[in-house]
């Protein structure tokens, strides 16, 4: 098995106005091929940061519905997210 190196190709941001907690809503392109919706970027006690798309269980619990299986990727995904918002 070859290993891929994964790529942020495009941000789009969907800004949201009005609202003191939730700022954003974005998708990101993953090598120009895989779309990721459902991103939010959200204001914290400690700044911005990025979540995941989520969906809610039975329970009324949310849990990430996609997500990166390393640290690295985790956060090469935030600053790309939080770039593109703060250049918009």
């Amino acid at each position: 098995m070859s290993k891929v190196t994964l790529e942020v190709t495009d941000v789009k941001i969907f800004a949201i106005k009005g609202n003191d907690t939730l700022k954003a809503n974005a998708s990101i392109t993953l090598n120009g091929g895989f779309l990721v919706s459902g991103l939010k970027v959200i204001k914290g006690k400690n700044g911005l940061f990025v979540t995941m798309p989520q969906y809610q269980n039975k329970d009324g619990e949310y849990k990430d519905s996609s997500f990166p299986l390393t640290k690295e990727i985790r956060d090469m995904i935030s600053d790309k997210v939080l770039e593109a918002y703060e250049d918009r």
